[in-house]
């Protein structure tokens, strides 16, 4: 069984790239068949879990699942920039690291999400994700790894209650029947 959901899921993709093999493929296309988010949809999650907007973080997940993106994907381009993001708060001088060339807007946008967090904070968050990540390929529920791990991440200060989780959920509910 598991094999077969692996080869299903690679399978997708065989049929639009036979499809546009006759055309010059752009990156957006790449992206689109992939299942790969805008990196604008990774910075306003970090946005979201910076000021503790447990809602809307919840909420862009649930648009992320809708719109057909691949969860795995969006949790991996969020621990990556995560991890531009904590690099460049040891040393904005170690741009190098993250093996890249930055345009210098890029770089200030980083370097001041970086200075909303703490390390610790960091860490949590970037180790928090790594797990659920990992949970995402055995969770019989899409997004519930992710979900688990906003509502986690939000949550250590405590400063949302869970009946604003409760509601996103009755939300969500009534928004898919």
């Amino acid at each position: 069984f598991a094999g077969r959901r692996r080869f299903q899921r690679r399978g997708k993709f065989v049929g639009p790239i036979i499809a546009i093999e006759d055309k010059n493929i752009t990156i957006e296309e790449v992206k689109e068949i992939l299942g790969i988010t805008d990196e604008s949809m990774i910075k306003l999650m970090v946005e979201y879990l910076f000021k503790k907007d447990l809602v809307s973080a919840l909420d862009l997940l649930n648009k992320i699942l809708k719109q057909g993106y691949d969860l795995g994907q969006f949790a991996k381009s969020l621990i990556y920039f995560l991890r531009k993001i904590i690099i460049l708060k040891v040393n904005p001088d170690l741009i190098k690291i993250i093996g890249e060339e930055l345009t210098l807007k890029e770089k200030e946008e980083l370097i001041s999400l970086a200075k909303n967090f703490s390390f610790d904070e960091l860490l949590s968050i970037i180790d928090i994700f790594l797990k659920a990540e990992q949970n995402l390929k055995s969770c019989p529920i899409a997004s519930l790894p992710l979900e688990l791990a906003v509502i986690e991440i939000v949550n250590q200060e405590g400063s949302q209650k869970v009946l604003s989780v409760s509601q996103y959920f009755i939300q969500t509910e009534r928004a898919i029947k």
